[in-house]
């Protein structure tokens, strides 16, 4: 709405309705400054290499590629998926749901035996490294009960690399 139209319109009926609000006055000023310097148009051309084009002869996709290690859809959930806290990687990382009802047993464990890496508000990361192992079995945590413990909180099975990397 213009402020000038408010004005106008509001005109006659009542005097503190003719004011326009201080917040309302200053956003239309800004406004009006700001625009002449923003583009009428703008044009983007995206380009991508022969390689990387999905319709090329190459079967690898852009995504497949950047994410070709990263990529865990093999994993099977268990069937009592939905109870569980956590998600156990082939790389080590483990990613804690922090909504679970078992949240708070669960991150005791993986601040056990792993490293933080993010822990924003809904979902965290660790992983677990040759010193996160070490400093877990000298405060008493052996290698089968780690293992026993990964299964317990974990949505798919431990992946056999994370396994023989524990014991």
């Amino acid at each position: 709405m213009d402020t000038k139209k408010r004005k106008t319109k509001d005109k006659g009926k009542d005097k503190d309705k003719d004011k326009v609000p201080v917040e309302y006055a200053e956003w239309s000023s800004e406004e009006e400054e700001v625009a002449p310097i923003l583009p009428k148009s703008l044009k983007v051309t995206i380009t991508m290499s022969s390689a990387n084009n999905p319709s090329s002869s190459s079967s690898s996709s852009l995504m497949t590629e950047h994410f070709k290690d990263k990529e865990f859809s093999y994993l099977t959930l268990k069937p009592d998926h939905a109870t569980r806290p956590f998600w156990v990687c082939p790389d080590g990382r483990i990613f804690l749901e922090t909504f679970s009802p078992h949240y708070q047993q669960a991150y005791d464990f993986a601040i056990a035996i792993s490293e933080p890496i993010a822990r924003p508000p809904m979902i965290h990361e660790y992983r677990i490294t040759d010193v996160s192992l070490y400093a877990a079995v000298s405060i008493g945590l052996s290698t089968e009960g780690i293992i026993r413990a990964l299964n317990r909180f974990s949505k798919v099975e431990i992946p056999k690399t994370v396994e023989s990397w524990v014991r």
